[in-house]
């Protein structure tokens, strides 16, 4: 009997450990056992049950990825004075944490540049009306009186050809 109970927890046992999960499992807590030089029953506890001491290794994780980044030339100290980049790190180890920070602050300034743009090409076009002449009363039109001091040099050489040619025929031109 108690033979047959051996053979039967042998028969669970090899079950349970094909399962896809149970793979995935034991795949992680390797991977962090590794990552982190805890034994995997601390890796295990880690993942299962955030443990402290669990967090205090992922916490040692953490600094380690933050030092190779700082020696890699990264200014570490300037991404965690930022609340935003901390909290990524919570979530993901550094260097995607780092990742994907500069990824949104370069969205965020890409966003920024449009958007300044778009306030300046604005700002030109009311300029441009500015210029343009505005009737004295909105159902009258507005004079379309020549503006001499923006015209161009050929426009101007016709407008003096024009005067020259009336004066010389007796006649009193006014501009």
């Amino acid at each position: 009997m108690e033979q047959n109970q051996m053979e039967l927890v042998n028969m669970l046992t090899e079950l349970v450990e094909q399962e896809p999960a149970y793979v995935i499992g034991q795949r992680m807590i390797n991977q962090l056992s590794q990552q982190t030089g805890m034994d995997p029953g601390a890796a295990a506890e880690a993942l299962l049950y955030a443990a402290p001491a669990g967090t205090q290794a992922l916490c040692t994780a953490a600094a380690q990825g933050l030092m190779r980044l700082q020696e890699g030339g990264q200014d570490v100290e300037a991404y965690l004075a930022d609340p935003a980049f901390v909290s990524l790190l919570r979530d993901m180890p550094p260097a995607a944490a780092l990742r994907l920070y500069d990824a949104e602050r370069a969205a965020q300034a890409a966003a920024d540049q449009a958007r300044e743009q778009g306030a300046r090409d604005m700002l030109e076009k009311i300029m441009a009306r500015r210029n343009l002449p505005a009737p004295i009363r909105g159902n009258i039109p507005a004079d379309g009186q020549p503006d001499y001091a923006n015209m161009s040099s050929a426009a101007f050489a016709q407008v003096k050809k024009r005067l020259a040619q009336a004066a010389s025929q007796g006649l009193h031109p006014s501009l």
